[in-house]
């Protein structure tokens, strides 16, 4: 049989598209990609910085995931958001990627290996009109990345909802 329980407060702590599932009038949106990828190279292959921004490419960050995870040698590039990588296959997107670290930082040699992972619904689409959730629900919080309109939808947006939903809880006890 289903679990049933009864509560007085409860945090909602779900992706976006899952809201409709649990709520009837959540509010629809639009979702954008972020692309990674993992370059193997030579265990000596480390990044100046354990992250280093780019511009006019691509790729927007690298992760070196030596310095940061013990994992020698490999490099994350992170490409946010729609754009011409949509369009392109796995192993060009690798490629380009390549290219764009060796023409940034030299030295790199080939890389042994690749893997691109597209989560093609990592974000919600930023857009001008709030897309308030339902507040009228007694003891219901809302807690990640999309629930505050004055944020742009971040890990830091997520961390400062679930602080937030947490604090409404625990402020009346107090």
């Amino acid at each position: 049989g289903a679990l049933r329980q009864s509560y007085d407060q409860v945090i909602i702590a779900v992706a976006p598209h899952q809201l409709k599932t649990l709520i009837a009038d959540a509010p629809e949106y639009s979702y954008q990609p972020i692309y990674t990828c993992y370059l193997q190279y030579a265990d000596s292959v480390r990044l100046p910085f354990p992250m280093l921004g780019l511009a006019d490419g691509l790729v927007q960050w690298v992760f070196d995931r030596g310095t940061l995870l013990g994992e020698q040698g490999r490099l994350a590039c992170v490409i946010s958001a729609q754009g011409d990588q949509q369009q392109m296959a796995l192993e060009e997107i690798a490629e380009r990627c390549h290219r764009e670290l060796a023409t940034a930082l030299g030295g790199l040699g080939r890389p042994q290996w690749w893997r691109v992972i597209a989560e093609k619904r990592a974000t919600i689409t930023c857009s001008p009109g709030p897309k308030p959730l339902p507040s009228a629900i007694p003891g219901v919080q809302f807690a990640g990345d999309y629930t505050d309109p004055d944020y742009p939808p971040t890990l830091e947006a997520a961390v400062r909802s679930g602080v937030r939903a947490a604090s409404s809880i625990l402020e009346p006890a107090r």
